[in-house]
């Protein structure tokens, strides 16, 4: 069974943070893609989405993949494909455009905004093949 949904589109405009929970669990999983269409307008710094996992009902929340958008028009996909692995620090910082591999039960998107943009907007899709 496949998993697909639009995540968000639309205006990306004042900086803050918006969450997303994902209505499908990732364990068992065998891959899963975040797609991000950023259309630039002017201002802004840096949108950054993050794809996140918790293994505890939603009180923490662990890093799965992130992208990162700026001030040009950019598309990008990350291709997330679950393996064996022996520890990830799950507190330490994620490289830009960077992804581990594991889909936890629970899942959620997290979309980082700073600077104010004006005239752009985000796409973000989800998809999960089971």
């Amino acid at each position: 069974m496949a998993y697909s949904r639009l995540l968000r589109s639309g205006a990306v405009d004042a900086a803050g943070t918006v969450n997303t929970d994902i209505e499908a669990n990732g364990l068992g999983a065998k891959s899963a893609a975040l797609y991000g269409l950023f259309d630039y307008g002017s201002g802004g710094t840096t949108i950054k989405v993050y794809l996140q996992g918790s293994y505890d009902q939603g009180t923490t929340w662990v890093p799965i993949a992130n992208m990162t958008f700026a001030t040009a028009d950019d598309a990008k996909l990350i291709n997330i494909v679950p393996v064996s692995f022996a520890a990830t620090d799950v507190d330490a910082a994620q490289a830009d455009n960077a992804q581990l591999s594991h889909l936890a039960p629970r899942l959620r998107v997290s979309i980082v905004t700073t600077g104010t943009y004006a005239a752009s907007t985000l796409a973000v899709w989800f998809h999960m093949a089971e």
